[in-house]
């Protein structure tokens, strides 16, 4: 009799133990099912501002050294001095040209990483209503085409446009110190200014991409900002004293 007791109370506590598991299976499985699986979001918060930075600071320095060009192709003479300070700040803006192309291309990656790339034509075509931008979209092949030419062709033709008024300037300052040998019975040779190069170029698309960055970002005062002067005078030689940027 005691075993048989014994085997009872074995058999009891089993059973206890069996619907405890199964009590407790049983709420593991009802909060499986209460609780929906983390969506993890596939959004990407994506920040220009770097990008947009290089492209201001790069056609400031280029609207710069054009305001120089200007100048000295307006007066009758030009010292070594101005001459040297000209040539100086169009080599070292040359030789910044890589992070200008560098950050475009980047500017491009970013707005693919934000599945803004495909429809960016449409996009800023939205956000302006000014008829001369408008046509700059169609003129240049729109803003993805521009860009994407820019990520990797645009300091080849940039650089010589940049230093090639050096050359004009150089025979200036050579006629200059010829005319001064004439009264010591040398020959004169004559130089014939050449007129300040409005001619639209590299930085007249440079201008373009500066604005396209400001309109990515959201910039709602695009139209009063820097980049939009600098974009008047390098595609449109409307440039105003506030066209260059203030050194």
């Amino acid at each position: 009799m005691p075993k048989a007791k014994s085997n009872r109370h074995n058999l009891t506590a089993l059973a206890v133990v069996l619907s405890l598991l199964t009590m407790a299976q049983s709420v593991t499985m009802s909060h499986a099912t209460a609780i929906p699986p983390v969506q993890r979001s596939t959004s990407t918060v994506v920040s220009f501002d770097n990008e947009v930075r290089v492209l201001d600071r790069f056609v400031d320095d280029w609207a710069n050294v054009f305001k120089q060009q200007v100048v000295l192709n307006k007066k009758g003479a030009i010292t070594s001095g101005e001459f040297d300070a000209f040539k100086s700040s169009s080599e070292r803006l040359k030789n910044r040209c890589s992070e200008f192309q560098t950050a475009i291309r980047d500017f491009v990656q970013k707005l693919k990483d934000a599945d803004r790339w495909n429809g960016l034509d449409d996009e800023l075509l939205a956000k302006t209503n000014n008829q001369r931008l408008r046509s700059s979209f169609s003129d240049t092949g729109g803003p993805k085409r521009l860009l994407a030419e820019a990520s990797s062709n645009f300091c080849g033709g940039a650089a010589s446009e940049i230093t090639g008024p050096i050359e004009s300037l150089r025979r200036k300052l050579s006629a200059q110190v010829r005319d001064l040998s004439f009264d010591q019975g040398m020959v004169r040779v004559s130089y014939a200014p050449e007129p300040p190069m409005f001619q639209k170029g590299f930085r007249c698309l440079g201008s373009i991409i500066r604005v396209y960055g400001r309109m990515v970002i959201g910039d709602k005062n695009y139209e009063q900002s820097q980049a939009f002067k600098n974009w008047d005078c390098f595609c449109f030689d409307e440039c105003s004293s506030g066209a260059a940027a203030t050194e």
